[in-house]
């Protein structure tokens, strides 16, 4: 297991490495293609390839069904291997990743190979013509070649159907893969594993799929991540109860059962917990987080795990990262590089439609359990229309960046927006993010990864044809330049009360330390209509600001709390 300041210092030395040579556009509305190739495709992937460079994996339907393509881009964003992408798998029938129809983050169905190349796995029906499904895996290496048999090696292949396939490094060169399977039973999924090594040898169970989970009714939707030692911590949602539950597995490099034959249960509050995601902290302990239906709405809640006896560490049924009115969806989450964790997720508390007004917000949680940015989390993005499908990775220094599907060009015009959050939650970028892509066309569900001077994004595009996407890629430059500490706004921050209002609310927040304060009221297009309070240094404590607006239309509003080195916004909306 690497020592975080090992991880910090590799993490920070890819951001501060030469970009010199960069050739990317730097241009929302031009973009690196990656595969233009006449036929649609979808859900894409990529990972490093260890010197610089990103291998992007998506699925293609050139040849008129699903297939497997792959591409190198080095740090230029240039396309070393063929043009349009090298098949991964063009067998008979679909190949499909993993996408989990409730939009999980936590799937990962590609890992890096620490060669240069990377394993694939996916769901694969070349032997049937039905909807039934087979596990298949490849490893290709740096030249963009099969390193194992053509068109894949069949982890899972029997009469049932196996699908939902997830993945991750066993350090050693190989990979561990864990699956939904109903051999056992046509009806109810269990959870069966498998450790392949470098040269695709099936290492548990003397070659057969090792079960993992089966129990009455159904497990699905598993997400895992490396322990540190060969094996891997397994997440998943559980319905014995007839509601969903979560429970965890802790496998051994030798395909040990090391929670107990039926693992360990993370939260089995009332309601629904579905969407679970998983990740190792730096101190070796895994963290999960989910969404969570206890309170009638989602709301966004985490968990710190002992990795030896998968005991809850922080609240009992899970900490609550987010519990604003109506619903939170889809968390991805990533380490904070201090044994904590920063969740991201799409929010309905100001939704208000159709059309959806839809946003983005994140939360960290500290190694301790205790939340470290202000209540129910900071806004990434509050721009008009709905912001949705966010994903993103830690910036190696406390902070996180963040890639959305944005809407704020209205219904129908979907684009690509990255954030950067420092460790304080502040955003490093242009309020409500800078826009990675605003093309012609819809550009859909990005994925991103942390890359040399910046952060490399990647999607599905339809700017060439419409409803037929292709792949694009671009890279983002940030900065880590830790920001000096939060003066005078803590955890709550800015809040307005009432709100929706007519005709007046009123603003207040709380200073932790003397420091200057400027509160401006804008319109959605960011236009300044009104200073409520103009610059002025005010002493620590609680404050409050009247606004009145009885000669304003109807409609939201943004509040704009600055002080010296930060700023807040919040939405406002102004009744009939």
């Amino acid at each position: 297991m690497s020592s975080p300041r090992v991880a910090t210092f590799v993490l920070t030395t890819l951001l501060i490495a030469s970009a010199a040579h960069a050739v990317w556009p730097n241009d929302p509305l031009v973009n690196v293609p990656v595969s233009t190739f006449p036929g649609e495709k979808a859900d894409v992937y990529l990972v490093s390839d260890g010197d610089n460079g990103t291998l992007v994996v998506w699925e293609d339907k050139r040849a008129g069904q699903w297939d497997i393509y792959m591409q190198l881009l080095d740090e230029d964003g240039t396309a070393i291997w063929t043009q349009d992408g090298v098949s991964v798998c063009n067998a008979v029938d679909h190949q499909n990743l993993y996408h989990s129809s409730d939009g999980t983050c936590g799937v990962t169905p590609v890992v890096a190979d620490g060669l240069g190349g990377a394993f694939v796995v996916w769901q694969d029906s070349r032997l049937f013509s039905t909807r039934q499904r087979d596990i298949y895996c490849q490893r290709m290496d740096e030249a963009g070649l099969p390193l194992w048999q053509i068109n894949g090696v069949g982890v899972a292949v029997g009469a049932g159907n196996e699908d939902q396939p997830v993945m991750c490094s066993d350090g050693a060169g190989g990979v561990i893969i864990v699956w939904q399977d109903k051999n056992d039973d046509p009806i109810f999924n269990n959870l069966y594993g498998q450790r392949l090594n470098e040269d695709g040898q099936a290492l548990w169970n003397d070659g057969d799929p090792l079960p993992i989970n089966i129990l009455d009714w159904g497990q699905s939707s598993p997400a895992i991540c490396p322990d540190g030692q060969g094996g891997a911590f397994l997440v998943f949602t559980d319905n014995q109860m007839d509601a969903n539950d979560l429970h965890a597995q802790h496998l051994s490099s030798a395909g040990g059962l090391l929670w107990g034959v039926d693992g360990v249960v993370v939260v089995a509050a009332s309601g629904n917990q579905s969407a679970p995601v998983i990740l190792e902290s730096e101190d070796g302990d895994p963290i999960v987080s989910w969404r969570d239906q206890r309170s009638g709405d989602y709301d966004i809640y985490a968990q710190k795990l002992d990795a030896t006896t998968g005991a809850s560490l922080w609240t009992s049924n899970g900490l609550a990262l987010c519990s604003a009115a109506n619903s939170q969806y889809r968390p991805s989450a990533c380490t904070d590089g201090q044994g904590g964790v920063i969740v991201s997720w799409f929010d309905y508390r100001t939704a208000s439609g159709p059309p959806w007004d839809l946003n983005i917000y994140a939360q960290r949680a500290l190694v301790d359990g205790n939340i470290a940015w202000q209540y129910n989390g900071v806004p990434v993005c509050l721009a008009p229309d709905a912001q949705r499908d966010n994903r993103l990775v830690s910036d190696g220094q406390g902070g996180a960046l963040i890639g959305w599907e944005d809407n704020r060009q209205g219904e129908g015009r979907e684009d690509i927006y990255v954030q950067h959050l420092n460790g304080q939650g502040q955003p490093q970028l242009t309020l409500d993010g800078q826009a990675v892509s605003i093309a012609a066309g819809n550009q859909n569900r990005p994925n991103l990864m942390l890359a040399a001077g910046g952060v490399i994004v990647a999607w599905t595009d339809d700017r060439n044809t419409l409803y037929a996407p292709d792949i694009y890629a671009d890279q983002v430059e940030i900065s880590t330049t830790s920001a000096a500490p939060l003066p005078g706004v803590r955890d709550m921050a800015l809040e307005a009360w009432p709100n929706p209002f007519n005709p007046q609310t009123v603003i207040r927040f709380e200073l932790q330390v003397e420091t200057q304060v400027e509160i401006t009221i804008h319109d959605l297009a960011g236009h300044r209509l009104v200073t409520l309070l103009a610059a002025t240094t005010l002493r620590k404590g609680p404050h409050a600001v009247p606004w009145a607006a009885p000669r304003f239309a109807a409609g939201v509003y943004l509040v704009q709390l600055k002080t010296p080195s930060t700023s807040v916004t919040r939405k406002l909306t102004l009744l009939p």
